[in-house]
């Protein structure tokens, strides 16, 4: 069995990492915004009724938010992967302009 986070945390995280939150009726968007504070391609789709995110969902987050792997958005949740780790990630698959 694989790891499960609490959305709560989840969704802090993401939000205090770049990600801006917008009701989409039962669901709710996260869209990255660059160091510029634009909103980019980079999206994600949550339920609102989620209380716990797990697998598949954290797979599948994980490759539609463009990281390497599972365990790179692991890091992202648990704040051991910062915004600018994430950024030089969508910088290096050409997401992201570099600068």
């Amino acid at each position: 069995m694989g790891n499960s986070y609490k959305i709560r945390k989840v969704k802090s995280s993401m939000k205090k990492k770049g990600f801006e939150e917008e009701n989409g009726g039962n669901h709710l968007k996260y869209y990255f915004q660059d160091e510029n504070g634009n909103r980019t391609s980079v999206f994600t789709v949550m339920s609102h009724s989620w209380l716990e995110l797990k697998d598949p969902y954290i797979g599948k987050i994980s490759k539609e938010l463009n990281f390497d792997d599972k365990n790179q958005f692991e890091k992202y949740i648990e704040c051991t992967f910062s915004k600018i780790d994430y950024i030089n990630v969508l910088k290096k698959k050409g997401i992201l302009t570099k600068e």
